[in-house]
């Protein structure tokens, strides 16, 4: 039970996942949790709230400044990955950023002018994508500075523009597909066999890549992201007259914030990325294979039971070990592109099907995508070759009408 002291607040210990924590909870109810008293106390001497009528958070800096409004404000309406993610970028591309001063600013002082100048000094660093997710977090805050007027003069997002292409040094890497010809090898690949001479390190008679290969080649014949399909139970697979699986959660990586482990990350479940990565994606010939091995794999299996498992019965944890099978597969399968990741396997599993002709929004439905303009910008390029080909079946068709009229 919490316990009042001189009417600071409420102090008490709670146990969360089997670990004991000192809490605070102040008065106007928020919480800070440590293993040790004097842990709690430190984030309370740092602890700055954003208080809407504070005159001196405009003395303070804008690095502080973002910082508070993300733990304080941000946080509790984001997933813990989506946080993570924050937070990754707001101390590598603002707090410990070296090129631009921007953190070391007042709020009071800051200026739209600044903050252009702050995204044109990322323009030699970063890519745009990454400058574009940096404008998507920081604008988020600069709004709320404005709508509670912590600056000395409202900033003008309208004023504010990302870098153009042809100022942005480090170009975005683009997702490379596999094309159908290397979807067939890596999937011949994923087939092979432990035999004498060609053995890393499993047993004779053994598949040479283990479930990872399995894992692998569901997401390319499905199109489901990597943390989709490790988090696949029983239960969402529907056999029948039309097979197919229900996409209801991800696997997500999240920063261990547990000291007494070394372990970086962790994998947790959570909910589908967005409303629209709820979803049923049907099974073609292929899948079914895979799932069919699954089930003799582990043929107990009870509706909870996750689809894809190691060796000793667990979930699939170490995305490492998966990347390392799928690059020695490519290299071994001799497929033409050799820096495919299991992202880009999905991929190659919407650029198959606009190869043949499936509607784009189809397609965008099957992967999960909340809106077609994503589909549309990973996919521009095969978007692109079918208007050409289009177009020159035209010349094809006007060939044709002319030698008729001859």
């Amino acid at each position: 039970m919490g316990k009042r002291r001189n009417g600071e607040g409420t102090w008490g210990i709670k146990t969360i996942r089997g670990i004991e924590y000192r809490f605070y909870r102040n008065p106007d109810g928020k919480y800070f949790y440590g293993k040790t008293e004097r842990e709690v106390r430190e984030k309370l001497k740092k602890y700055k709230p954003l208080l809407i009528d504070d005159k001196s958070i405009r003395k303070e800096y804008f690095g502080d400044y973002v910082a508070d409004w993300l733990e304080n404000v941000k946080r509790p309406k984001i997933k813990r990955h989506t946080y993570d993610g924050y937070e990754d970028c707001i101390t590598g591309q603002l707090l410990n950023y070296k090129y631009n001063n921007l953190s070391d600013i007042q709020v009071g002082s800051i200026t739209t002018l600044d903050i252009n100048r702050y995204y044109t000094s990322l323009a030699e660093h970063y890519s745009k994508g990454t400058i574009k997710k940096n404008y998507a977090i920081l604008s988020q805050c600069i709004k709320y500075g404005n709508k509670y007027n912590h600056f000395s003069k409202p900033i003008d997002l309208d004023d504010i523009s990302i870098p153009h292409n042809d100022v942005i040094k480090k170009q975005t890497r683009e997702v490379q597909f596999l094309s159908d010809d290397d979807m067939k090898k890596l999937y011949e690949e994923s087939k092979r066999i432990n035999v004498p001479g060609f053995n890393f390190g499993g047993k004779i008679g053994d598949l040479t890549y283990g479930n990872n290969a399995k894992l692998l080649m569901f997401i390319m014949f499905t199109g489901l992201r990597i943390g989709e399909a490790i988090d696949l139970r029983w239960s969402n697979v529907e056999l029948g007259d039309s097979p197919r699986v229900h996409v209801t959660s991800s696997s997500v990586q999240l920063k261990n914030r547990n000291k007494k482990t070394n372990t970086k990350y962790i994998e947790e479940s959570t909910t589908t990325k967005s409303y629209s990565g709820e979803r049923y994606v049907p099974l073609n010939q292929t899948a079914l294979e895979i799932l069919e091995y699954e089930d003799k794999l582990n043929p107990n299996h009870n509706s909870t039971d996750y689809v894809f498992i190691t060796k000793n019965g667990d979930k699939i944890k170490s995305r490492q070990n998966v990347n390392r099978t799928l690059r020695d597969m490519l290299v071994r399968s001799g497929c033409s592109v050799q820096n495919c990741t299991p992202h880009g396997l999905r991929h190659s599993f919407g650029s198959a099907l606009l190869r043949k002709g499936v509607d784009i929004k189809v397609v965008s439905k099957l992967l999960g995508h909340k809106d077609i303009t994503v589909t549309y910008n990973v996919y521009i390029h095969i978007l692109k070759e079918q208007e050409i080909e289009a177009v020159s079946g035209l010349t094809e068709l006007f060939t044709d009408i002319k030698k008729e009229g001859e």
